[in-house]
């Protein structure tokens, strides 16, 4: 199996922009902001991913609108099977609670 090269901040700075509109500066310290711990442990980070959902507006988006998460991972959680769904599960709960 080949191995996947991981995104660098950069990359996802640039994603960020694109889809955001946001100003690099303003996308920078987004991903600063998420990339400072671990999204699933609280860990140091070692990598910085994206979410969308398919469905937005189950994630508290209003219609017509789109979610963007970005979160980071440390190397124990990236590895551990399950992980794309915690995350998913994480933001569905941070996200529409009321």
């Amino acid at each position: 199996m080949k191995k996947r090269a991981k995104p660098q901040k950069a990359d996802v700075v640039d994603v960020v922009m694109k889809l955001t509109g946001r100003t690099r500066e303003e996308a920078e310290a987004a991903v600063r902001v998420a990339a400072r711990t671990c999204y699933l442990c609280g860990g140091p980070t070692d990598l910085v991913g994206l979410f969308f959902p398919d469905n937005p507006q189950l994630y508290g988006a209003p219609a017509g609108k789109a979610r963007l998460v970005i979160y980071g991972l440390c190397q124990t959680c990236q590895e551990t099977p399950g992980t794309a769904e915690a995350v998913e599960d994480k933001a569905l709960r941070a996200l529409t609670r009321h």
